[in-house]
């Protein structure tokens, strides 16, 4: 029965989730920032004042991409988007981390509430910054449809809907981008290889994108209307499989069967064209790595590779001859877990032997390695927020970066011998790809806007430039393509005559080669997208990087200095790629050229054009903006300094069994009541201002029997170089400790001063100060000669942390953890003090697709005067915790403190003032591994079966044997007599067993069948049911 009740609150208090980013926990401090606000009916936007004017150049684009989703899912949006620009993905992980630490174990009842709020950054790259801002209009406008408007709205409907990610994330990214070369190319490649046969199977990227895909066949074969009709069902409905059947006729099922098969007859089609023979044994699997870039050496024998992988930014060199890999950089990411960006790290060898390395984190810095020295820094560009691509011309030492200033990509030329930088390019649009040729001229890609009614995606075309100067000096930029149908980058020159830049003509970017009397040609044919190419210094071998079967290869290829076409400069060993290029140098040059009939006869209608149209209504950004504008009603102002608009982020109302004041509580207090009678009700609210500068938390706690009040308010102060948090508890609690009934009322102060060093390592002091007072309840002439008692203890400590923890699933953390922990603790009543240290570590690896094998260590230790007491066994946040009550020695004790460690034990199975365990287990999710195809089943989506096993000792002194500890006595007693017996017993403890992990009504459950072993004795079946995600 009272399962059953607990089931049913576990239902009325069960978490909600609100779509959206959370930002802010784990940040690195920063000085506050000058904010401006740019608002209009349904925008604010906030932007440092370096970036006013893209702001004001992409609020017409954003109105328009709005009015676009408003149109495609009918509906329209009622109140206003923040979004906040960052000059570069940097400033955005320093200034809002993504969060870091596990959420709480028990995740249910927790409501964490979106406030419209976007955060995007600027990467020179308009297209990309109007991708990020189009994915929040997406996701905000969806919020408010299916969730309401209003915060009342949102929690109301949280818990009744829960959206599969195929659903809701899939249909983000189709309103906000719709589908391009990019997205067709992951699609592409994963049909190719097999990989969509079990969707359950898929990463939570690749669910989104078949999400994604499956939209777009929706809306392509289904009514013109048919979007609209099922989000209008879902909302009233709030079932995802009533609204699919009732627009579609399907179940969600059976349209992925459906998606399947029809996807698959077309890129079946796509197995014909060519892949690159004999790739480069680096590959790089994106779906545990994210690629940042690579360089190809002057003599095309050594390879150097940027990536992330594990954690770590890491920097290779592949030997191609010995196939040796060198790293030469290894380093834990400064924002591991969070917001990865393109052009994290830039690579160009310098000679043979030394190899530049361009780093984006915060202040953009060129750094050098040669096989003499590591990596030092040669440079550093203050006056740049982001540099997105460069080269190096090694006869005058001169480097060519693409930089960010103000929320604009220039051109700007670096004379290392003179010190000096100098702007080449200060026009409306953006410069990127930065290519010396043999001469020392520039060619770069230059992004334009287009004054048209097309879709936005649309609106955007990349051409390629030509730059001639005479040293700093500019004498002339023209344009080398310009067309308005696709668009063309990476350039590279090949040779005195050819150019070779990348386009997407094709559906597929391929590479392309043009030659001085404007004859154009395709060089591959690829059946998935080239990432991007480049050609060494001495110029004979061009590399490129290549998606195939879920990896990226390099691929190098040497150029023939005949400079033949076709096939002799790109070896192909198709015959279509061949007959391409004879049919390029024989046809005129003002056709387009059909690929051969093996592609005509599947109704493959590919055109490689020559000439390139000039289009007449190609505009700068600057100039379509302003006269936008004028149409649009809109303020600009400054924010104030010190505005603080507090908003509630997080709703609590919950369950739990676990203690959220402290760990450690009064030894003399009735430790066993405190141990045992914990489960209760938790109820608070969290408010942040809208800059995450400052947090507010007020929360409030009591079991079940009415016999514990906890109260606690939180202010964390996130300014500066190091974060504050002051923290007030209160607690009242009736106990009963040899009889003697009373109450006890704690007041206590913690202070946290936290130096983050970077997202992965913290320094922390804190001084917790806590005031205790038991009052004894009279009840008859015997207690009259009881006192209160007044108790007052002072702890100051240090805690090191370093973590390169990431989510697993929304489950479980992967990554390692390090917390390293020491403090001095003082009894002013009684004058006596002590030494706490303890060390926790712990690691989680990824074994096979979301296999996790998890790890953790903990030891710790008390001495001196007055210790505290460690009680080792249970689970955390247990239903109905359990505890041997007999051997608790609290002489000489202020605290008694849980650290649990062995599961399915009592609490105190083992007690003293040093302790020590280890847990490992093994996490295998069952649905997602076995099942092929969407399930809505929110118990089944989240059901994992574990293996698991323990170990753990405690004990008192100086040894596990010694006749102090508890463990070894045995106390008889028979009126006057009373007889203790020592028998040294196994200080140590075993468990292990099987379990089942769900989610229940948004908490975490978990259920441990153990075998336990302890003093030779081995009990079976024991079983235990708790709340939270893992140990």
């Amino acid at each position: 029965m009272r399962l059953g009740k607990l089931i049913c609150l576990l239902c009325l208090l069960s978490a909600s989730k609100i779509y959206g980013q959370n930002l802010g926990n784990q940040r690195v401090a920063v000085e506050s920032q000058d904010w401006w606000l740019l608002e209009s009916d349904h925008f604010n936007f906030y932007f440092v004042d370096s970036s006013t004017r893209l702001a004001k150049s992409i609020l017409p684009a954003s109105i328009h991409k709005l009015n676009q989703i408003e149109e495609k899912i009918g509906y329209r949006l009622s109140g206003k988007i923040n979004i906040y620009v960052h000059a570069s993905g940097a400033k955005l992980n320093a200034t809002y981390a993504l969060q870091n630490d596990p959420e709480p174990l028990n995740t249910g009842g927790i409501t964490n509430i979106q406030n419209n709020d976007v955060h995007v950054y600027i990467n020179g790259e308009i297209p990309d910054l109007m991708n990020q801002i189009s994915v929040g209009i997406a996701e905000n406008l969806l919020l408010e449809m299916l969730y309401g408007g209003t915060v009342q709205e949102r929690i109301k409907y949280a818990a009744m809907l829960h959206l599969p990610v195929w659903f809701h994330d899939g249909l983000v990214q189709y309103l906000a981008v719709g589908w391009d070369t990019d997205t067709d190319n992951l699609l592409r490649d994963a049909f190719n290889n097999q990989r969509f046969k079990s969707y359950n199977k898929l990463s939570y990227n690749k669910q989104r994108l078949v999400g994604q895909n499956m939209w777009l066949y929706i809306d392509d074969t289904k009514n013109s209307d048919a979007i609209q009709r099922i989000l209008y069902l879902v909302r009233l409905t709030r079932k995802v499989e009533t609204a699919l059947y009732f627009v579609v006729g399907k179940t969600s099922k059976q349209l992925y069967t459906e998606w399947f098969t029809a996807n698959q007859a077309v890129y079946s089609l796509e197995l014909k064209r060519r892949i690159p023979q004999d790739p480069e044994l680096n590959a790089i699997n994106p779906t545990v790595a994210y690629y940042f870039g690579s360089a190809l050496s002057p003599n095309a024998q050594v390879v150097a590779t940027a990536y992330w992988q594990a954690g770590k930014n890491k920097i290779e060199l592949y030997n191609r001859e010995t196939r040796e890999r060198t790293l030469i950089y290894d380093h834990y990411s400064a924002y591991d877990g969070q917001l990865h960006y393109d052009h994290e790290f830039l690579l160009k060898w310098k000679n043979q032997d030394a190899l530049f390395v361009l780093s984006n984190d915060q202040t953009p810095t060129l750094l050098l390695y040669n096989k003499k020295a590591d990596l030092h820094t040669v440079h550093e560009f203050d006056s740049f927020d982001f540099v997105s691509g460069f080269d190096y011309y090694p006869k005058t030492g001169e480097i060519i970066v693409s930089a960010t200033i103000s929320g604009k990509s220039s051109l700007y030329l670096i004379n290392q011998n003179q010190s000096s930088t100098t702007a080449l390019t200060q026009s409306k649009s953006d410069d990127k790809h930065p290519h010396f040729d043999a001469n020392g001229n520039i060619y770069f890609t230059r992004t334009l806007y287009q004054n048209t009614t097309q879709p936005l995606m649309k609106e955007w075309q990349t051409d390629i430039f030509y730059l001639f100067r005479n040293g700093a000096e500019v004498l002339s930029i023209n344009n080398v393509t310009n067309s308005a149908d696709k668009n063309e980058e990476n350039p590279v020159k090949l040779n005195a005559k050819y150019l070779s830049y990348l386009s997407t003509e094709n559906g597929i970017r391929n590479a392309y080669a043009y030659k001085l009397d404007q004859q154009t040609f395709a060089l591959s044919n690829y059946q998935t997208s080239i990432i991007e190419q480049q050609i060494n210094a001495d110029r004979t071998h061009v590399m490129e990087m290549v998606l195939h079967n879920g990896y990226l290869f390099t691929h190098i290829t040497a150029i023939d200095s005949s400079e033949n076409f076709g096939a002799v400069l790109y070896p192909s060993k198709t015959k279509i790629l061949q007959n391409i290029a004879e049919k390029v140098i024989n046809a005129s040059k003002n056709n387009p050229i059909l690929l051969d009939s093996a592609y005509q006869n599947q109704a493959q209608k590919v055109y490689f054009q020559s000439p390139f149209p000039v289009p007449d209504n190609v505009d700068s950004l600057d100039a379509i903006s302003e006269q936008k504008l004028k149409t649009i009603d809109y303020t600009f102002s400054k924010v104030p300094k010190h505005a603080n608009n507090l908003r509630a982020t997080k709703l609590i109302s919950q369950i739990n069994n676990d203690n959220f004041l402290t760990d450690a509580f009064g030894a003399e207090y009735d430790p066993i009541n405190q141990l045992t009678n914990r489960m209760g009700l938790v109820g608070g609210v969290q408010l942040e201002d809208q800059f995450k500068n400052h947090l507010i938390e007020g929360k409030m706690r009591t079991t079940f029997n009415f016999s514990v009040f906890q109260y606690q308010l939180k202010y964390v102060n996130r300014l500066g170089k190091l974060r504050k948090s002051f923290t007030l508890m209160a607690e009242q609690t009736r106990y009963n400790q040899n009889l003697d009934l009373g109450k006890r009322r704690m007041r206590a102060l913690r202070t946290e001063i936290t130096k983050q060093f970077n997202s992965n390592l913290s320094l922390q002091f804190n001084q917790h100060s806590q005031y205790d007072h038991f009052t004894p309840i009279i009840q008859d002439e015997s207690f009259l000669v009881l006192r209160d008692r007044k108790q007052l203890n002072l702890e100051q400590g240090l805690r090191l942390r370093y973590s390169t923890q990431m989510a697993h699933r929304k489950v479980l953390q992967r990554g390692l953890l390090i917390d390293v922990n020491t403090a001095f603790r003082q009894n002013v009543s009684t004058g006596k003090s002590s030494f706490i240290n303890t060390l926790h570590a712990q690691y989680g690896k990824k074994l096979q697709r979301d296999i996790l094998w998890n790890s953790q260590v903990s030891l710790g230790n008390s001495t001196g005067g007055t210790n505290t007491i460690f009680v080792l066994g249970g689970n955390r946040n247990q239903y109905r915790p359990t505890v041997t009550d007999s051997r608790i020695n609290i002489e000489n004790a202020s605290f008694v403190q849980p650290v649990y460690g062995v599961r399915n034990f009592n609490l105190n199975t083992r007690s003293g003032n040093t302790f020590g365990f280890v847990n490992t287990e093994l996490w295998v999710p069952m649905y997602s591994y076995f099942g092929k195809r969407p399930i809505k089943n929110a118990l089944l989506q989240n059901l994992w079966v574990i293996g698991f096993a323990d170990v753990g000792t405690a004990w008192y002194g100086k040894s596990p044997k010694e006749k102090t500890n508890v463990s070894n006595i045995t106390t008889l007693e028979d009126g006057r007599l009373t007889i203790t017996i020592f028998n040294a017993r196994n200080p140590i403890v075993y468990s292990g067993g099987f379990g089942l992990r769900t989610s229940i009504f948004g908490y975490f459950v978990r259920y441990d069948l153990a075998w336990t072993y302890d003093n030779n004795v081995l009990k079976s079946n024991v079983s235990r049911v708790s709340l939270g995600r893992s140990f």
